[in-house]
């Protein structure tokens, strides 16, 4: 979820009485089960499946001109219709009102045209989205079509690959060609002796290269195109800077967060065709993919209503 913003739950328990008990805390604020994991499991699996089974793609719905009284949302509202309206004029059809296509270099159409014969699986998108900007994807939908945020899509995408992998092990890791040596201080030495099982799981292999100098050895083949340096450097700093009461589980989460953010696409990066297909068929594969790990959108999605409405057609 979005920073600053707290869910509220309200969960009800049936269980018999000899399961539980309410007299362990003078003041009654404590309630102990007799089999505490079970009512664990019980309480994470009805949560998940209730997560899982909602649609947490962020709709839009823009208010009609009419009912803009304050000069904020109302301004707001037409920049949107404005922007969309200039979209579509953009990306119309030079020789023809009646059929949309995008335009692709010739070397690449024929490739194209080749997959769009063949049956497409249920976890993949038609090939007709295009990227604007170099930062947004535009995809037709049944019912309309979304803006997906490349990054925050692919954010997503490696945080639940990450934490996939760390679940059952150590990241595979590739020994570099050429060590990368850092200075360290007293204080960051300690701390890397301190983690030194997290940073074994991360699959970062770190060895003392000379007074107060250490060198990475190895780093996670996941993360290839992430600077060694760069990254190590940032996990001693969120490690030394750490709250005192943050389990293992939540500091690890912050890492593959931290990790994922900088292993995925950028803004502003090219994308081919090939790649916009490629991770929005890895977008249908994952959880929740409507949020980055961060409670940021990944998805907004416009109704034909919507489109209608905006343009006059209703």
């Amino acid at each position: 979820i979005e920073p600053d913003r707290f869910p509220v739950v309200f969960l009800f328990i049936k269980l018999p009485y000899e399961d539980y008990d309410v007299n362990v805390h003078p003041t009654k604020i404590e309630v102990r089960f007799f089999n505490s994991n079970l009512i664990h499991s019980q309480i994470l699996g009805v949560l998940r499946q209730k997560l899982l089974g909602t649609n947490i793609e962020t709709p839009v719905k823009l208010p009609p001109k009419n009912s803009d009284n304050t000069t904020g949302t109302g301004q707001r509202s037409q920049n949107i219709t404005d922007a969309m309206a200039e979209f579509f004029k953009r990306h119309r059809p030079a020789h023809s009102q009646q059929q949309i296509s995008f335009p692709y270099k010739s070397a690449q159409r024929n490739s194209i045209e080749r997959v769009e014969n063949e049956t497409l699986s249920a976890n993949r998108y038609p090939l007709n989205a295009i990227q604007i900007h170099d930062n947004y994807i535009v995809a037709q939908t049944e019912d309309g079509f979304i803006i997906v945020d490349q990054h925050a899509l692919h954010e997503r995408i490696m945080y639940e690959n990450l934490r996939r992998r760390t679940s059952v092990g150590n990241l595979e890791s590739q020994k570099l060609l050429i060590p990368e040596s850092f200075e360290i201080t007293d204080a960051q030495a300690e701390t890397i002796e301190n983690n030194s099982e997290l940073i074994e799981k991360l699959g970062i292999e770190l060895a003392a290269f000379g007074p107060k100098t250490m060198a990475i050895q190895s780093f996670p083949s996941i993360l290839s195109k992430v600077s060694p340096l760069d990254f190590v450097g940032d996990l001693i700093d969120l490690l030394e800077n750490r709250e005192l009461s943050i389990d293992a589980q939540r500091l690890l989460d912050e890492i593959l967060n931290m990790a994922a953010c900088k292993a995925a696409i950028k803004a502003g990066q090219k994308l081919n065709d090939r790649e916009i297909e490629q991770l929005l068929a890895d977008g249908k594969t994952v959880d929740c993919a409507g949020r980055c790990p961060h409670g940021r959108p990944t998805t907004i999605k416009f109704s034909m209503s919507e489109l209608e409405k905006q343009f006059k057609r209703t």
